[in-house]
């Protein structure tokens, strides 16, 4: 990554902008699966569940 590109993504990341779909990917995970345990009090779900529109299922 050039420095100009470099210098861009840190301006985004400091707007709160998620410009990289693999990070938003895992970040949406981890809120589903915070959500759960809330929930539930564990992560240990039957296949078919979803929460957040996500399937968390084991």
């Amino acid at each position: 990554m050039g420095r100009e590109q470099a210098e861009r993504a840190a301006e985004l990341e400091a707007l709160g902008i998620g410009w990289d779909t693999a990070d938003a990917a895992i970040a949406t995970s981890l809120a589903a699966a915070r959500a759960c345990h809330w929930l539930h009090g564990t992560l240990a779900a039957p296949r078919s569940a979803a929460i957040l529109d996500v399937r968390i299922g084991q």
